[in-house]
């Protein structure tokens, strides 16, 4: 029987930060939670998707960038989710801390297959 693939790092940071930021999502105000909320699931589910297509396929470089601008968004709207009081201080900085944590595996990522490309 064949072993289940260990997850990339990144891979699975990702999952990490969305079994925490959903929850938080969930507790957003109603009239933030359908429009701000779903937005930023949506977009976190993007990167996941994005992260798990660069780990099964040879051409990685262009879904890790894209997954690196997505990462950048999510940064903001979780700015803005603390400045309209839907995150607390100290939820903002753990996601932070989290989303930067996911943003180092995928630039490592990034920069082994760009090296990969030159050499």
């Amino acid at each position: 029987m064949r072993q289940p693939r260990e997850p990339v790092s990144a891979v699975q940071r990702t999952y990490d930060f969305m079994v925490w930021l959903f929850p938080q999502v969930m507790k957003y105000p109603r009239d933030l939670k359908f429009t701000l909320g779903d937005h930023i699931q949506r977009l976190t589910l993007s990167i996941l998707e994005d992260l798990v297509e660069a780990s099964y396929t040879s051409e990685k470089l262009g879904l890790l960038h894209r997954a690196n601008r997505r990462i950048e968004v999510l940064r903001f709207l979780l700015r803005f989710s603390q400045e309209m009081r839907c995150l607390s201080q100290a939820q903002f900085e753990h996601a932070m801390k989290l989303l930067h944590n996911v943003g180092a595996e995928v630039g490592g990522w990034a920069k082994q297959q760009r090296g990969k490309e030159s050499g």
